[in-house]
């Protein structure tokens, strides 16, 4: 059934089908405060010419900047499976309580700043056509002179990228708790 107004500050779990657009991007960010875990897999999302956030729109099938900005109560999401091109930059920058995320396979390059000060983020499953990490990508802030404060870092430990990967930004993992990665091969960045 539908979600009305006063039940939407109630909602945890949510799978969306169809559609969706900036005005769906508003409810989501703004209207449910408690929203943990988001299922997007078998949602596309559309071109909307009114702005989610600062003067960003949504695109079709694009994870646009700051998409998901500062929405902190996130721990996981599903992206949809029909989406294209790049992540935008910072598209879920300061979701600090973010754990996980499948970025679908249609994206060809993740944003500067895309996961910035995800300090909760302990995996990412890549897509195997990514070619572009871009700077900064999974940086957190770190606010202790103590590098062995994890409190504000990002968790991943480990990783290994798609073999289709030929770039990665300066300072992509910058104060991350990162203790391995598997680079391709031809890695040309």
């Amino acid at each position: 059934g539908a979600i009305g107004g006063a039940s939407l500050g109630e909602v945890v779990d949510l799978k969306i089908k169809g559609t969706i657009n900036s005005y769906d991007i508003i409810v989501l960010n703004q209207k449910m405060p408690i929203l943990q875990n988001l299922d997007l897999s078998e949602a596309q999302i559309v071109a909307c010419d009114f702005p989610y956030y600062d003067g960003y729109c949504t695109e079709d099938s694009k994870l646009t900047s700051y998409l998901f900005y500062n929405k902190q109560s996130l721990r996981s999401i599903k992206l949809p499976v029909k989406m294209q091109g790049d992540m935008g930059n910072g598209v879920f920058s300061n979701c600090k309580g973010l754990k996980m995320v499948v970025l679908s396979e249609g994206i060809t390059s993740i944003g500067a700043g895309a996961f910035g000060n995800c300090y909760s983020l302990i995996n990412v499953v890549f897509p195997k056509g990514l070619l572009r990490i871009e700077g900064g990508a999974f940086t957190s802030n770190t606010r202790s002179a103590d590098k062995s404060d994890n409190k504000y870092r990002c968790k991943i430990k480990n990783i290994v990228l798609p073999e289709s990967v030929k770039y990665i930004g300066a300072c992509a993992f910058e104060y991350s708790c990162l203790e391995s990665i598997t680079l391709p091969p031809n890695l040309e960045t």
